[in-house]
């Protein structure tokens, strides 16, 4: 597993301008690498490997404080639950977390696959867990 830190090295001088670098250099690739083979993964049935990722990208968005991918490994547990027909409830909390955050910030982006992931899970005449009830999950 990468050991991901995100502290910024002294400011350095270069050429007139100051600028810093990430000590491990940009984390933001990796995560988005480590979701996108997840999502690979996740098509070919791998599901270990997929959950593998997923729990890699998530520690370093975390480390990192990067909200956004946090929010989109929040939406691929989610889908990588629903797909597995594993544990519906965590399914459901996974995707009130990702709900919340991109409510939270903003990040409308990922409108239609939280839209899409809440068909799957709550399909039309299906029962309907209200959000606060998942909060207590």
């Amino acid at each position: 597993m990468l050991k991901a830190k995100c502290l910024l090295k002294k400011p350095k001088r270069s050429k007139g301008i100051w600028s810093t670098d990430l000590e491990l250099g940009d984390q933001t690739y990796v995560v988005r690498g480590l979701l996108a083979r997840a999502a690979l993964y996740r098509e070919k049935s791998e599901f270990k490997k997929t959950e593998v990722d997923i729990n890699e990208a998530f520690n370093i968005a975390d480390q990192c404080s990067m909200r956004l991918h946090k929010a989109e490994c929040h939406l691929e547990f989610a889908r990588l639950n629903k797909i597995q027909n594993r544990d519906r409830k965590r399914s459901i909390s996974e995707l009130y977390k990702a709900t919340n955050m991109v409510v939270d910030m903003k990040y409308h982006r990922r409108d239609r696959e939280i839209v899409e992931l809440e068909k799957k899970l709550f399909p039309k005449g299906s029962w309907y867990m209200p959000h606060d009830e998942i909060a207590r999950l």
